[in-house]
């Protein structure tokens, strides 16, 4: 009888433990595949190799940005009243006499952007050597090549205007790996044009890339560039530390520099001793302001021999000051330096368009500044 009783026991135990073995292995699905896999589906995905490509997706395939619209804007399922009579012949039971008509849905018209009538319409983009047009950037190529000061440089102007500041956008390494330019570039997806950057991994105390902050240490020396959201580029020295604070409008700064402008616009003439090792003639990659969505990158070349009035010409870049001065004749309002020497490029329409000699020895970076098409 004992033995009957304790193996009745054993059955109840055994079949509450196979309960609650169950019952715990469901609940553990339920976690990982409501949680778990959607929380690593919600997390961005680096690029293959550490790199972040930068390209934003906050639009749709034509271009219109969804996105900044207001919910009256956006609401299709939105109320309509009902028309004259519908309610009456409900109310009695009998359907109405004829369909009632609806008017189309038209999609609400977006605000007239301030440099409209230099956008193309939507769907149609127009590209040569010199310059690109799309329904969302105008921009042109300009090569210059003649005296600059007491010497012969050469340099590249890219004038920009963007209709959203995603427009312009970075992409970088995660990690201590460098990689090729062009590797960079290829990584955020062939954008329109490309400028190498301010070597963040090495360089920046301070560090934000398209809204994320990747840095935020706080040196006593340089200068630095905040590019907001809003469109706005604003320059900082570190007398404004501690104060700056890394807010939600950020979408990138950038820590190498110097500003090259004052605050009226005009050329600086000394940039203050943490950059004397490298005022003098090399090449340049560099950020123009004219005003919100209106920029100018300039990559000076240099350190290579090229043919200037039929003769060889060694060319070596370009000084902070001349530099300078070329943004304020060209009416900017503020600039400022990335990274220059070697790691100094430029890329547009398919074609990297300033490196070093040989271009086979193409010098590793960290991070490049892109203008391309939101997808």
């Amino acid at each position: 009888m004992k033995a009957m009783k304790r193996q009745r026991k054993l059955l109840i135990f055994t079949i509450v433990l196979v309960d609650v073995m169950l019952f715990a292995i469901c609940l553990l699905s339920f976690c990982y595949f409501h949680h778990v896999r959607r929380m690593w589906a919600a997390e961005p995905e680096a690029g293959e190799g550490g790199i972040i490509a930068g390209r934003p997706d906050i639009g749709t395939d034509d271009g219109a940005d969804t996105a900044a619209r207001s919910p009256e804007e956006t609401d299709s399922d939105a109320e309509t009243p009902p028309r004259d009579g519908d309610g009456d012949n409900d109310a009695a039971g009998q359907p109405p006499e004829t369909e009632p008509e609806t008017e189309p849905e038209t999609e609400p018209p977006e605000p007239k952007h301030k440099f409209e009538e230099l956008f193309a319409p939507k769907g149609d983009v127009e590209v040569t050597d010199t310059y690109y047009k799309s329904h969302d950037i105008y921009m042109t190529v300009t090569e210059v090549t003649g005296p600059v000061s007491d010497y012969i440089a050469r340099y590249y102007v890219l004038d920009v205007y963007v209709r959203y500041i995603e427009n312009i956008f970075t992409t970088y390494s995660t990690s201590d790996v460098r990689y090729p330019f062009i590797d960079l570039v290829t990584s955020a997806g062939d954008p329109i044009a490309a400028v190498s950057g301010d070597y963040w991994r090495l360089n920046a105390d301070i560090a934000v890339r398209n809204g994320v902050t990747l840095s935020e240490k706080r040196r006593t020396e340089g200068d630095f560039c905040v590019m907001c959201r809003d469109g706005t580029i604003m320059m900082h020295d570190r007398t404004d530390l501690p104060a700056f604070e890394i807010t939600d409008d950020v979408y990138q700064v950038w820590d190498f520099g110097p500003s090259l402008l004052d605050g009226d616009g005009k050329a600086r003439t000394s940039f203050g001793s943490w950059y004397n090792n490298i005022t003098g003639r090399n090449p340049r990659s560099s950020i123009g302001y004219f005003e919100p969505y209106h920029y100018c990158f300039i990559v000076a070349d240099g350190r290579k021999t090229i043919k200037y009035n039929g003769r060889n010409t060694y060319i070596k870049g370009i000084r902070f000051t001349d530099l300078a001065k070329i943004y304020e004749d060209l009416g900017c309002v503020s600039a400022y330096c990335f990274d220059g020497g070697n790691s100094a490029y430029a890329y547009y329409n398919g074609e990297i368009i300033r490196h070093q000699e040989p271009s086979d020895d193409m010098r590793k970076i960290y991070d490049i500044i892109c203008v391309g098409e939101i997808r």
